[in-house]
């Protein structure tokens, strides 16, 4: 009925590319991966899998990064990757590649997205194998609405789940927003969901 899930991860043919190829580590024919997709896709959840599963290190381009002088000898992960410095990702990249360890990256962009000051890092992200993330289709939606909303301690029926895929915009965000929104109006409704909130919270007549 519903996706499998892999620890926190949802999966299904959106992501499938990505989990084929997270399963297949360590045997990768090549370095360097570039992972996209958009806002609330699960790019930060794949992070942590891809971490967990290689024993590399974990950066997230939200914090304070190290010098490249005390990086190690391992596969590196970086999350939110276009807000990286172009010049710091420049010489992480070098210092993989000297090292022979597998760069990846977790990016809401797309290679030719990229705005790059040196031709020498535009050069680098070329060399990239890009997996995509791609927008939810009904099944990978009416899973991660299940998900969310249970999660929270949302109970949600069957029928709700497939009324709110009928009528959300099919995207990550949409499905996010929805179940914020839910979560918020249960408990100030103090009330069980109902198809008339979702109703009113989807704007339907």
């Amino acid at each position: 009925m519903l996706n499998p899930y892999e620890g926190e991860l949802v999966y299904g043919s959106s992501n499938g590319d990505v989990v084929d190829w997270l399963r297949r580590y360590p045997d990768w024919p090549m370095t360097n991966i570039m992972i996209t997709g958009a806002e609330k896709s699960g790019k930060s959840t794949f992070a942590k899998v891809f971490h967990e599963t290689t024993k590399g290190i974990l950066l997230d381009a939200e914090e304070s990064l190290p010098s490249i002088s005390h990086m190690g000898d391992q596969v590196t992960i970086i999350d939110n990757a276009e807000r990286v410095d172009e010049e710091w990702l420049f010489h992480l990249y070098n210092h993989q590649h000297r090292q022979r360890k597998p760069l990846i990256l977790f990016t809401t962009l797309n290679p030719s997205e990229w705005v790059c000051r040196t031709a020498d890092f535009a050069s680098r992200l070329k060399t990239f194998y890009v997996l995509m993330i791609h927008e939810p289709d009904d099944i990978m939606m009416r899973a991660l609405l299940f998900k969310q909303l249970k999660g929270q301690g949302v109970e949600v029926g069957e029928g709700d789940l497939d009324y709110m895929v009928t009528h959300l915009d099919r995207s990550y965000s949409a499905v996010s927003d929805m179940c914020e929104r839910i979560v918020h109006e249960t408990l100030r409704l103090k009330k069980p969901l109902s198809r008339s909130l979702i109703r009113d919270l989807l704007g339907d007549s």
